[in-house]
């Protein structure tokens, strides 16, 4: 698997004041994401930002859930497709 040379500025979502301290968290993520495909089969990229989403905190308002970004997902679904792990389905 090739890491995108953006990697180690990327945020993971807009909910993140940084990008991730760990080196390898982009096969962290791969890994993560081909498990899932495979125990539950059927999610799409909107599945998965949901999933790895989280909390924007938003000064004195309350918080609020925001969906990671989808151009890291996309790229891993793209990566595992190329490597055959994962195929698209006919329903897309």
């Amino acid at each position: 698997m090739e890491v995108p040379s953006w990697v180690d500025i990327v945020k993971t979502g807009p909910y993140k004041d940084m990008a991730p301290y760990d080196a390898d968290w982009y096969y962290v993520r791969a890994a993560a994401i081909a498990r899932q495909v495979y125990v539950q089969g059927g999610k799409g990229v909107n599945g998965f930002r949901k999933k790895f989403g989280g909390r924007k905190p938003r000064g004195v308002c309350p918080e609020r859930f925001q969906k990671a970004s989808g151009g890291i997902i996309r790229s891993v679904f793209q990566q595992l497709e190329e490597m055959k792990i994962i195929e698209k389905s006919e329903k897309g």
